[in-house]
Formats: structure tokens, sequence, C-alpha cells
């Protein structure tokens, strides 16, 4: 399992929390600090089952002023705005069995985690 986290983010403490409370590891990528890799962002937009939308925060000044649209941009142009301010990726997203998680809520992860696990 793969856990996109962020230091500073309240959801992703409490999820990490939850998930060392029942028993779970995993490997942490914290995104702002440099461990964010173009094959990981490639993953996450390759394998997400919804909407690109969720997997970008819109709200972040970054994006705001980027005069993108999520739903239109070229894929390529995306994920290299992503790796060059991944301030604007969701968190957290969670990697575990070949499926990308966006746990807002954590109950989505719960539902995948009991049936891989």
């Amino acid at each position: 399992m793969i856990f996109v986290y962020n230091d500073s983010c309240s959801k992703c403490s409490a999820l990490s929390k939850h998930l060392a409370d029942r028993g779970f590891s995993w490997e942490t990528i914290r995104y702002m600090d440099g461990d964010l890799s173009e094959e990981l962002v490639d993953t996450i937009f390759a394998d997400y089952e919804g909407a690109r939308s969720d997997l970008v925060r819109e709200h972040e000044k970054e994006w705001t002023s980027s005069g993108l649209d999520v739903d239109t941009v070229e894929l390529p142009e995306l994920k290299r705005f992503v790796m060059k301010h991944p301030i604007v990726l969701q968190r957290p997203i969670v990697v575990v069995d070949g499926r990308v998680v966006t746990a807002r809520p954590p109950d989505v992860l719960w539902d995948i985690l009991t049936e891989t696990h």
C-alpha cells in the first residue's frame, strides 16, 4: 500500500492513525517534500476510476491562477502541472492492490481494504 501524504493535512494524519490502529503497513510518499515521482503520478491518473477533478484541488492558488480546466486540459499537461505544483494533488490518496483511492471520506478506503485484506 502506498499512502500519498501531506504532513500538514489533518485528514492524512487521521487516516494514518486509523491505518496504524488497524495494523496496516504502508509506504509513505511525502509528496510536498519531493517524494512524488512521475511514475506515481502516471499510476494515479491511469488507475483512478473516478473523475479527474477528484484528484485536483481546484481551489489552490496555483491551480486557479493557471487558467487550466481540469476537464479539458490534456493529460500530459495536467501531469506536468502536478509535478511542478504538487500542492494541487488531492489528499489523502492511497494506492492499494492496483486501485487508486481518494480517501475522502475514509470509508471508501475501508470498504476496499475489507475486500482485499
